[in-house]
Order: structure tokens, then C-alpha cells, then sequence
């Protein structure tokens, strides 16, 4: 079977229209220092989807890997669409799902790292870098030794050891910096590694790929529901997740559903912007230990083209404690049978408190739920006393 052809044909900034060669790297504008972003022949409607595999790359005539050897996942994609009536009944919604991007290989959302790595490598990186709290940090170690390219993992000191002993088990250098996320990103950037320039540091903002991974999780929820949801409840950290599924919808030419933000009390720098009617996000100092370290990123890489994502479509942000995210995962599992992992539960809490507007009443509801419970023993043994 010939190998899907994939359509792209420049990169051009986000803010100024500047074009760049398919074969860029860099994330960034060399005129305005705006976001780059893909382009491809097809400009709209559902991309052609190989019936041959499971990963991201099905997807591959509407993604930035030209070179069909360098398409090599995870088994990030196909994930479960799982329904939650109960819940559903008693937040008075039509419809309640939750797209399960925890379960797969890597216990977490991949489908961002597959492609940026695939894409760095075909381009000719010599190394992959990521500044990572979790599990993000497995799967960038996986995909350093499936394209056979050596990898840097700077973890904050306070990430679940398990990551750290995954990091070197898969014989990768693993950096801990005392500190948050946000710490761990201005060590990489401060720090180069033995690869030098031909390094690529994957985390997002940092390079223009990965949010061509993230936009499958529209294609997916549309081929499965059938049409988009009417709102999509997504757990934000760098804002990685909320810009690439909005790509993603607005390629394939229909409605965009509600993009419903959510963060963490203890760091909610991309709510507050959104309050206070800010272009920009501003690090939030101090930021608490949380449960849900996946959404504890102070100042989020892609803080700026989140905010105007959901400004462009009336979408909303909240926030949740870690009692209420307690609440939630508790809640989840005893209505309907359903685990999630921390930054699922601070969706639920947080839909919980938007389901009481008229905007979602007798709604179609997607949560998103990037990690895996069983990638946090933590959350568990908080969830299981009492």
C-alpha cells in the first residue's frame, strides 16, 4: 500500500503572513516574532484518513511529516469516546463524553510529541529536548529512541519520581531543577545541550509542529460524534491543547464548538489574562503544588494565541481547588464508572460550575482527559481516603 502523501506547502506567521520554507524548524516569525503555522493544499474539509493505522499519522496528507519512515507513534490516537450519562442527567446536558487521551502507551496526550518529534527529525535535528512535570516526559524519551536521536528531560524537582526513573531507564539524560514548569522551561532555554543547534526543544511554543498533533483530536471526536460537539471542556496548561483543537475544527470547515478552558487555583495565569481582558498571560508567582502538575505552568508558552483562541469564539475559562478536584474524580468514577486522571478531574469541577449557565443547558459535552489516573499514584491515594 502506497503511504499517504502529505499536502503541505509552507509555513507562514500568524501575525504578519510572512511565508517560510516547508523545511523550517523554528517556531517563530523572523520579521514580528509571531507563531508560525502549517499550511497545506487543502485548506478545509475532512482530510483523507489511511485505514492502516492507529496512530496520528492517519491522518498524515493533513500533517508535516513528508518522509513516510519518519511516521512513527505511540498509539497516541483512536483513543476512547466514553459516555457518561449519569453525569450527563444531572448537569443537565443533552450529551457527556469523555475523550480518554490517557489511555494510551504513554499515559498521557501524545499526539503533539509524535508529530513534532517526527517532523524535527525528518528536518534534521540532532537531539530532542522538553521541559516536562509528567508523563509528557516518557513519551518524549520513547520517541528519542524510536528515531534513534539522543534526548534531554528537565523535570522540576517535585515531578513523581517514576518519570525520572523512566527518563533513565530508556537511556535518556534526565536534568531535575528545583523548582516548577516554569523553572524547568528557563533552564532549557539556558542551557544547551551536546546537540547544540540541531537540538530541538519540543516544548510547545518552542517549535510549530506539535499543535498539528493536537488539531486530531478534532478530526477524531468529529468521525466519532458525527458532527462537532457543542462545547469541549479542556484541562489548559501551556495552552498547547486548546489552540491545536481549534486548528483542527476550523480545517474541517464546520462549527467550531465551545472552547471551555480550565485550570488550577494554584495557577491559573491564562484565567486571569482572560479576566482582566490581557493579550498576554503574566507568570503567576507563586504557583502551588498541585495534583493536576500538568496545568501547573506559571507562564504558559502559548499563552497569547490561547487567549485569542477563545476570544474569537466565546469561550469561557474557570477554576477549580484540589478539594473540588478530589470531588470530581470521586464523582466520575461513582456515577458512572469512569477514572480520570487529575487535569481530566479539574475539567469535570470546572464544567461543573459552567453547566450551571444557560450556554450549556441540553448541550453535546466533550471533557478532554489528557492523562492517566494510574500515572499518579498521588491523585489515587488522594482520591481513595475517605
Amino acid at each position: 500500500m502506497t503511504a499517504p502523501v502529505s499536502s503541505l506547502t509552507h509555513l507562514s506567521c500568524t501575525a504578519c503572513d510572512r511565508r517560510e520554507e516547508p523545511e523550517t524548524r523554528g517556531a517563530t516569525c523572523a520579521d514580528c516574532g509571531g507563531l508560525l503555522a502549517c499550511q497545506y493544499e487543502e485548506a478545509s474539509g475532512p482530510p483523507e484518513r489511511s485505514s492502516g493505522r492507529r496512530d496520528v499519522f492517519a491522518w498524515a496528507t493533513r500533517l508535516p511529516v513528508r518522509d513516510a519512515e519518519r511516521r512513527r507513534g505511540l498509539s497516541e490516537a483512536d483513543t476512547p469516546l466514553l459516555p457518561l450519562p449519569h453525569l450527563a442527567e444531572e448537569l443537565g446536558l443533552a450529551e457527556l463524553h469523555v475523550k480518554d487521551d490517557g489511555a494510551t502507551a504513554a499515559g498521557t496526550c501524545a499526539r503533539g510529541l509524535v508529530v513534532a518529534a517526527a517532523a524535527q527529525a525528518e528536518r534534521g535535528a540532532t537531539g530532542l529536548a522538553l521541559a516536562s512535570a509528567g508523563p509528557g516526559a516518557t513519551a518524549c524519551a520513547r520517541l528519542a529512541r524510536a528515531h534513534e536521536l539522543p534526548a534531554r528531560l528537565i523535570l522540576p524537582s517535585a515531578a513523581t519520581p517514576g518519570f525520572r526513573l523512566e527518563g533513565r531507564l530508556l537511556k535518556t539524560r534526565v536534568v531535575a531543577v528545583l523548582g516548577d514548569q516554569g523553572v524547568a522551561q528557563t533552564w532549557l532555554l539556558d542551557h544547551p545541550g551536546p546537540a547544540g543547534e540541531g537540538e530541538a526543544d519540543l516544548t510547545p511554543g518552542h517549535e510549530p509542529f506539535a499543535v498539528e498533533g493536537l488539531k486530531t483530536l478534532a478530526y477524531e471526536l468529529v468521525a466519532e460524534l458525527g458532527s462537532a460537539p457543542d462545547a469541549l471542556v479542556l484541562p489548559t496548561g501551556s495552552g498547547l491543547g486548546l489552540v491545536g483543537a481549534a486548528r483542527g475544527f476550523d480545517e474541517l470547515g464546520g462549527t467550531r464548538p465551545l472552547l471551555l478552558a480550565a485550570q488550577t487555583e494554584g495557577c491559573a495565569p491564562l484565567a486571569r489574562a482572560f479576566v482582566d481582558g490581557a493579550e498576554t498571560c503574566t507568570a503567576w508567582e507563586p504557583s502551588r503544588r498541585t495534583l493536576a502538575e500538568g496545568l501547573r505552568q506559571p507562564n504558559p508558552t502559548m499563552g497569547r494565541a490561547a487567549l485569542a483562541t477563545l476570544r474569537a469564539g466565546e469561550g469561557e475559562v474557570a477554576t477549580a481547588s484540589e478539594s473540588e478536584l478530589i470531588a470530581a474524580l470521586r464523582r466520575a468514577a461513582k456515577s458512572d464508572g469512569v477514572l480520570l486522571g487529575a487535569d481530566g478531574a479539574i475539567g469535570l469541577a470546572c464544567l461543573e460550575k459552567l453547566s450551571a449557565t444557560e450556554r450549556l443547558k441540553d448541550r453535546r459535552v466533550v471533557l478532554w482527559n489528557p492523562t492517566s489516573l494510574l500515572r499518579s499514584p498521588e491523585t489515587m491515594e488522594a482520591a481513595g481516603v475517605g
